[in-house]
């Protein structure tokens, strides 16, 4: 099966159906079934956390993290310059391609070496039924896009109690 190797936290957001799009700077026309594995490398993870916590306003522990490792399986249905729906909107960045990603699926994590563009994993939907798990329902997706563009609108107002506890 083919396999994209993403960097954390953003392979995280992802498998646990946040994130509805990968950002590449190259098209592919593949299609259908994708693993999504985090890769090994840690490099600006403090950064990139710091920035999901500040701009898209969800907080991820650290320790959470997952290294090196197949972390879930998706429907790519799309690579785009310009995505349609609202949900894959607010996670492309513009003028790259959106890889937009669909029954997202956490799977028992298994590990696997990374690599760069996409590349093959031996993997039989046979051999995991039961490690996978169900579809992550959208509204997951659809919550953080429209809380995060409206926490961005309200800049100025009081943080929400429960981003307030976080930094306590």
């Amino acid at each position: 099966m083919k396999a994209i190797s993403i960097k954390q936290p953003w392979a995280w957001l992802i498998a646990n159906g946040y994130k509805t799009v990968e950002n590449r700077k190259w098209y592919t026309g593949h299609r259908g079934d994708i693993l999504i594995h985090a890769s090994k490398s840690k490099k600006d993870l403090e950064r990139d956390l710091e920035y999901v916590r500040q701009v898209f306003k969800i907080g991820i522990d650290q320790d959470q993290l997952i290294f090196g490792q197949v972390l879930a399986v998706a429907d790519l249905i799309a690579c785009t310059k310009e995505p349609k729906d609202r949900i894959d909107q607010y996670w492309h960045d513009k003028g790259h391609f959106a890889w937009v990603l669909r029954r997202i699926r956490q799977i028992d994590p298994f590990e696997v070496r990374g690599r760069l563009n996409l590349f093959e994993v031996p993997f039989s939907w046979d051999e995991y039924p039961e490690q996978i798990g169900e579809p992550i329902p959208d509204r997951r997706a659809l919550l953080a896009c429209v809380y995060g563009e409206f926490s961005q609108s309200a800049a100025g107002d009081d943080e929400p109690a429960f981003i307030r506890r976080q930094k306590a």
